[in-house]
Order: C-alpha cells, then structure tokens, then sequence
C-alpha cells in the first residue's frame, strides 16, 4: 500500500525525503518563484483523485491571482484523510481521520452507487 510519485525529473532541491514536492498553503512550491504543483507530485493531506481536482482548481485560482496582482488563497481540501472501500453488495470498510467507518455507512455513501450517481457532474465539471 502506498504511491510513489513521479518526480524523477525534478530538482531533488524540491523534493521532501519521501520524493514528493514540498509545498506551502497556497500550493506554490517551496524554494521556486511562480511554480505551483498539484496532484500526485504533493501529498497534503494525501493522494487522491478527488483531491487532485479540488488541489487543480485552487492551483488555477492563485495563478489568476498572481497574474492580476493580486493575494492568493489558501487551497482547501478535505480537513482529514477519508478512505473507503466497497467491500460486496451492501458492505464497505474505511476510515474518515482516525475514526472508524462503519460498514453501512461507507456502503449508503460509496458502495450503493459506486460514485455513477455523480458521474455527469465530473465529466461537464459542475462538481465542484
């Protein structure tokens, strides 16, 4: 279990000790001017498809910001780790921050519908 990013071809001056890019509460990578970075390359709080696109979204505000002269904004994320896995038909496992998911609750809010319910709303962007 774990990821392992992609930053073979970056600067090692960038990267943390496990190799991901070190950033600060604006995604703007630390030790570099007017570079940001997002997605599997960071790990605040963690890796994760969902993340990545809210992690993108705050990225392309800021860059609009600094390009009008303007303040950043801190980019926000979920305020803790969520994992869940569907398990069978009507059962799951996973956690949200320390805090056991029980069963039936990680199938009412993933395994029911395996997120196809919001399928449209990530394809024409809206989900956000």
């Amino acid at each position: 279990m774990g990821m392992t990013p992609n930053t073979e071809f970056l600067p090692k001056v960038l990267l943390n000790n496990k190799k991901f890019v070190e950033i600060d509460e604006f995604y703007s990578v630390n030790g570099a001017k007017d570079i940001w970075a997002a997605g599997d390359v960071v790990w605040k709080p963690r890796g994760s498809f969902v993340l990545s696109d809210k992690q993108a979204a705050g990225v392309a505000k800021n860059i609009d910001a600094v390009l009008r002269g303007k303040s950043q904004t801190p980019v926000k994320t979920l305020p803790i780790d969520v994992l869940m896995v569907a398990t069978g038909r009507s059962r799951g496992a996973g956690r949200m921050g320390p805090v056991k998911a029980f069963s039936f609750l990680v199938y009412w809010i993933k395994g029911k519908t395996l997120g196809t319910d919001k399928l449209a709303s990530w394809v024409d962007g809206t989900v956000f």
